[in-house]
């Protein structure tokens, strides 16, 4: 069972953090470096947390839960498609887009993964990286197709080379 001590202490390391990340964004960092700090945080770090989550002994039920977690996103990702698709149908043209990515995607790629550590340990990032495989896929391919006119060959192989779904495949390995 989670403790309520354990859960409002990582609330607060991610509001210090968030409150550190503005300060230093307004008065120490340009743009040019806070781009790279993203990029070394997803191209990076998370992979190296993931990488790190596998880290542990492959159980029957932990295989059985990661294959269920898995069928729960791919249903997840499918209805907040069809949802994008039907709901945005009488918007402007322009904001329809973004509309529908907003629909296909989250944040919990880049903030979900700290919270399922915190909260569930190493197990939770395992589970939370494979519950995003498809929400990744999905980002790279049809939320790109909404913006650009792309071959859905290139924003797939994007998907499938991104470093966090490498790190979840070598993990498995």
């Amino acid at each position: 069972m989670i403790e309520m001590k354990a859960l409002l202490s990582l609330q607060g390391e991610l509001f210090l953090l968030m409150a550190a990340g503005i300060f230093f964004r307004r008065h120490l960092a340009g743009a040019a470096f806070q781009k790279g700090l993203t990029d070394l945080i997803i191209d990076l770090v998370l992979p190296c947390s993931i990488l790190t989550s596998f880290q542990m002994e492959m159980t029957h039920d932990l295989l059985r839960r990661s294959a269920a977690v898995m069928g729960i996103s791919v249903l997840i990702q499918l209805g907040c498609s069809l949802l994008g698709a039907v709901l945005y149908r009488r918007c402007k043209p322009e904001q329809r887009p973004v509309l529908q990515y907003g629909t296909i995607s989250s944040n919990a790629g880049f903030l979900g993964t700290p919270v399922a550590e915190g909260v569930f340990g190493s197990e939770g990032v395992l589970l939370a990286a494979v519950f995003l495989i498809p929400q990744r896929i999905a980002m790279w391919s049809l939320g790109v197709s909404y913006f650009t006119r792309n071959s859905s060959r290139n924003t797939v192989g994007k998907a499938l080379t991104h470093p966090c779904i490498i790190a979840v495949v070598i993990g498995i390995i």
